[in-house]
């Protein structure tokens, strides 16, 4: 996978870092004049830090960070649904001689980040595992200072999600939490519930596994008052009754902290989810991992059951990658 380093120029860029004619506009004209950004006809990269700020939104331009290598993202093949189970904060705490609840306090910073950088890549719908269904066997302590957590996140978060155009969803067994909680979500989900720029889902008192059984039952239930016929219940039909599914098919699910499962976590959505797994601990994941794991997903063959396009393809043939068809002479992917 092609990335970039110090110095580079994109095609599309001549060597003052100007734009040749058709490229990404005069926003990534004045970042490449600072140095920071080389914009191009092919990729988008975004950086959480002080430069190469925002999507260049429609465009099909590279935008690479110089200095040392970083990943390299194409706008056009984006993952239109992202999952990521946060794992790592009461690690990252105990290998500081810290209380649990000071890691998912550092955690907490890690959601901004990772929702800011999906949303300047265009990312539509970002799903985060926030707090299961079993994690209310935790001590109360911890529970309680995770509650706190939420209900400080939401508060000071509020302006930017509605600022932004982002849609708040919450999944899961939503009745179980405090009301305090449910005071300022509930508020955020209505007013933001018009918003189509992102959709930020977090996945509350939730389970997969408890998710399909909840559907399962509206369904039974409906048999039983004889609105529905055993025999018209399909994948479609209990899918539609799946909260987690609305956004669509998970694309891509990452685990931060080094863990080789996906613990409930959106079981059904995430039939042909790639899967990426990465040992840095969630309190530590910034932008830069989450374009590791989309440039990883972008690498890849989404064959859904069907035979690998480059098998099937004949010379000078389209080729499908993540999202759809691409030439093959497209370039480095």
């Amino acid at each position: 996978m092609t990335r970039g380093m110090a110095g580079t120029v994109c095609r599309g860029c001549n060597a003052s870092g100007r734009l040749t004619p058709g490229g990404a506009g005069a926003a990534a004209t004045a970042r490449a004049r600072r140095g920071r950004v080389a914009p191009g006809p092919d990729r988008h990269i975004d950086d959480d830090g002080a430069t190469a700020r925002g999507p260049l939104r429609g465009s099909a331009c590279t935008v690479v960070l110089t200095g040392p290598a970083v990943p390299v993202v194409r706008a056009r093949n984006l993952p239109r649904h992202v999952g990521i189970i946060m794992d790592g904060n009461g690690r990252w705490a105990q290998l500081r001689g810290l209380a649990r609840p000071a890691g998912h306090r550092k955690g907490s910073d890690a959601v901004r980040r990772t929702v800011r950088a999906a949303r300047r890549l265009g990312v539509p719908a970002l799903t985060l595992y926030a707090f299961s269904e079993q994690n209310w066997t935790r001590p109360i302590d911890e529970v309680s200072a995770l509650m706190a957590l939420l209900v400080e996140f939401l508060q000071s978060e509020r302006d930017e999600i509605l600022d932004n155009g982002i849609r708040l969803r919450a999944i899961g067994r939503i009745e179980r939490l405090p009301p305090d909680v449910r005071a300022v979500l509930d508020p955020l989900v209505a007013d933001s519930a018009s918003n189509t720029r992102m959709i930020l889902t977090l996945a509350l008192s939730y389970g997969g596994r408890e998710e399909i059984a909840d559907a399962a039952r509206k369904l039974a239930e409906r048999v039983a008052e004889g609105s529905l016929a055993p025999r018209d219940i399909d994948e479609h039909l209990l899918g539609g009754l799946v909260p987690s599914s609305m956004p669509g098919d998970l694309d891509l699910l990452v685990r931060t902290g080094g863990e080789l499962r996906i613990s409930n976590f959106l079981l059904w959505a995430a039939a042909y989810a790639e899967l990426h797994f990465t040992d840095r601990l969630w309190p530590e994941f910034g932008a830069e991992d989450l374009y590791v794991a989309i440039e990883a997903y972008q690498a890849r063959d989404r064959r859904f059951g069907r035979v690998s396009s480059s098998d099937v393809a004949s010379p000078g043939e389209a080729t499908h990658g993540c999202n759809g068809p691409t030439a093959p002479t497209d370039g480095p992917a």
